[in-house]
Order: structure tokens, then C-alpha cells, then sequence
């Protein structure tokens, strides 16, 4: 049948569904599908998903998509570090990514400030102090003498990134339905969306891509109402080599880090399924039948309100 997902034994496999209609395409999403489950025992699925409006996207996380105005903003406040160092040998786009690292720092710590001082508690976190330039310098000496890129990862960075902080994480759902949603939520894209799937056992502690960069950040969801609605997950990259920032001239998106690594043979490890930009009104509205809309992926007042403005801008007629 159309909507059922065939293993095509490729690491990476591209899914076009040219002539799905959109009741075939979310039979091919949903959870229950056997292809998600393949030789698996018990109730853990080990694949994860996520929704791109646009299938052309990158698996970069915010803080690495060009352009980001908060590290452009940071990036002018140290030009003249940037200057003083011209002469050294360190690659312009070496200096690009630390500073990201830093201005990352800075966005986080600032989060952290103004949560504290409107008395607003976060998960494991505390306010640190703002490093700036001397963060860069430190970064740059151990990148030069180590030939790593310290990528730490922050405690409670992903409820910021929840809530517009962009940070290094990538978000993914355990519900392939709630990242249908966010592939199709904008009805004014007109271009063709996708849902990418990545199985998780490729992160292994033991296995190459893992050693690589790419690790599985699980959190409690009971620190974020966002994140229990969504069963959200995320993936980030820790301490990547300088050699692997000078062959992409920048953080390497999560595709080609495991098409590179992967050791993986004879099963597919991520895949993209396409929504062609035809069927992607009737998937938000099935979607929306199955009780998968904004105020059940962002509980809150506001959704609420948004979802019920909505409705009433409608023109297909609804019962009161």
C-alpha cells in the first residue's frame, strides 16, 4: 500500500509521498505504524520526529542558522577582539562558531537574570555571571592548544529555548503527530514540508556518530507544561573538533554528521517525509480531528484564544 514505509536498507532516506493524500500521509506518520517499531520489544519506540515548514531546512539547531540577531548583536560588541586576532591562524569561521558559543552564553545568562528578578523559578539553574569577550579568548586558546571547541551544555537551557531563547538543542517529539503539526501549523507557507524521524539507537554511548558530536538531551517534563504537551526531546552536539568545523566552515547539521559516521548498515537511521504543499490544509485539519492543534501542543490561555480567533476566521461552516 502507498502509506506504508518501506526499509530501503539506506542510512539516510528521502521520502517524496508524490500523490499521498493527506489521510495516507498521517497513516504513514502515526506511531502505531510498524516501521517505527521494526524488531523492537516492549513499549519504547526508539525513533523521534520533528516538523519542518520547510523541507529544504537544515537539522541545525537556532543558535547555528545564519542569521541569528542576538549573536550578530554580540559579534559587534567584540569587533575589535576579532581584529587583534587577523593575524592569528585560526580560520575566520573557527571564530565564527565560538562566538556563537558565547553569545549563546550571554542570551542564557541573561534569561536566567530577568527570570530572577521577576521571581520566576527555573529547573536546575542559577544566574551566572556574563564572561563576554573573555569567554571568546578562553575559547580560542583552547581551541588552538586542544583542538576542541568546548560546547557545554547549560542545565535548564532547554525550558529557554521553550520559551524563544535560541540555544544549541534541536527539538524533537516522541509523537510523529506533534511534529506533523508543527510542519504544517503556518497556513501561509506555500512550499513543501516534511517531518524528519530519527532513530535514536544511532546515539549510543558505543556507536561512531555518537562519538562524533550528536548526543540525546531527556529531560523531566514536568518542568514545562510546553514540553509534557509536546513529549519533547531534544538532540545537541558536544565538543566537536576543529578539524570538523573546517571541513563544513561551520556546525554541521545533524544529516550530515551521520551520513559521514554512521556505521549503521542495512537500515535506514533517519528519514524525511515529505508533505507535498498540496494535502498540507487537510493534514492541519485531520490533525485537528485527532485533537492535535496549538492549545493542546501549548496549553495555555493564550492558545486558547488564538485557537478560538481561528475557528471563527473560518469559512467552512461549524456547529455551536
Amino acid at each position: 500500500m502507498k502509506n506504508e514505509l518501506v526499509e530501503s536498507g539506506k542510512t539516510i532516506d528521502i521520502c517524496d509521498n508524490d500523490g499521498l493524500d493527506a489521510l495516507q500521509v498521517l497513516s504513514q506518520l502515526r506511531r502505531s505504524n510498524p516501521q517505527w517499531w521494526g524488531q523492537c520489544s516492549g513499549d519504547s519506540c526508539p525513533w523521534v520526529f520533528r516538523g519542518h515548514r520547510d523541507e529544504s531546512w537544515k537539522l541545525l539547531p537556532p543558535t547555528w542558522r545564519h542569521p541569528q540577531s542576538g549573536i550578530s548583536a554580540f559579534r559587534s560588541r567584540v569587533d575589535h577582539l576579532m581584529s587583534s586576532m587577523a593575524d592569528q591562524d585560526s580560520p575566520r569561521w573557527i571564530r565564527d562558531v565560538i562566538m556563537s558559543n558565547a553569545a549563546e552564553a550571554e542570551l542564557f545568562n541573561s534569561f536566567l537574570s530577568i527570570a530572577n528578578e521577576l521571581g520566576i523559578p527555573l529547573p536546575h539553574s542559577h544566574v551566572g555571571s556574563s564572561r563576554g569577550v573573555k569567554a571568546v579568548e578562553a575559547a580560542l586558546d583552547e581551541a588552538a592548544n586542544l583542538q576542541v571547541i568546548d560546547n557545554v551544555l547549560f542545565y535548564g537551557v532547554e525550558v529557554a529555548q521553550h520559551h524563544g531563547v535560541p540555544t544549541r538543542l534541536l527539538d524533537w517529539s516522541c509523537d510523529p503527530l506533534v511534529a506533523a503539526f508543527f510542519a504544517v501549523e503556518d497556513p501561509s507557507v506555500e512550499t513543501d514540508a516534511c517531518v524528519w524521524a530519527l532513530d535514536t539507537r544511532c546515539l549510543a554511548v558505543n556507536h561512531t556518530v555518537s562519538a562524533r558530536g550528536p548526543k540525546l538531551h531527556d529531560v523531566a517534563r514536568s518542568h514545562s507544561p510546553f514540553l509534557k504537551a509536546q513529549s519533547g526531546i531534544f538532540t545537541y552536539f558536544d565538543n566537536p573538533l576543529v578539524a570538523e568545523v573546517n571541513e563544513w566552515k561551520w556546525w554541521p547539521a545533524l544529516e550530515d554528521i551521520i551520513e559521514k559516521y554512521s556505521t549503521v548498515t542495512g537500515r535506514t537511521v533517519l528519514r524525511k517525509i515529505r508533505i507535498d504543499a498540496d494535502v498540507i490544509t487537510d493534514v492541519r485539519q485531520l490533525l485537528e480531528r485527532e485533537g492535535v492543534h496549538i492549545a493542546s501542543i501549548k496549553p495555555s490561555l493564550d492558545s486558547a484564544a488564538e485557537m478560538a480567533l481561528s475557528r471563527l476566521a473560518e469559512t467552512r461552516p461549524r456547529r455551536l
